[in-house]
């Protein structure tokens, strides 16, 4: 019991702050949320995989040409924890939902992923 209570225990990396009550209406389900997560977040490697990808306007992470030219590509290390990857995205849009625009995505990495879904896991 003590491994349990150690591994649901937040972290400087999962503690979500003041955004602890709004992971709560997100989805119970860990597949539904998996899926939700997915949908808010473009993984860099887009970029250097698919040729023009900037180009596209039917990819599976949305309409990539209304992507802003400054926005960098990897953005792990502005947004290292869920606190602050969460933070933007509802800052860059408070609908946190499948729907999410290209534009509005944050692109992290794997390990950013796995903070964020370790952090809504914990309060949700």
């Amino acid at each position: 019991m003590d491994i349990i209570n150690f591994y649901q225990q937040t972290s400087q990396y999962t503690d979500l702050g003041l955004y602890k009550e709004f992971v709560k209406s997100l989805p119970d389900d860990i597949r539904n949320l998996c899926i939700l997560q997915k949908m808010q977040t473009i993984h860099p490697a887009i970029f250097v995989v698919v040729n023009n990808v900037k180009e596209d306007k039917e990819n599976f992470y949305g309409d990539m040409t209304q992507i802003p030219e400054g926005r960098l590509n990897n953005e792990e290390d502005i947004f290292p924890t869920a606190l602050s990857i969460l933070a933007e995205l509802l800052r860059r849009s408070p609908e946190y939902s499948t729907q999410r625009e290209a534009k509005n995505k944050i692109h992290i990495l794997c390990r950013g992923n796995a903070i964020l879904l370790a952090g809504i896991s914990t309060w949700n």
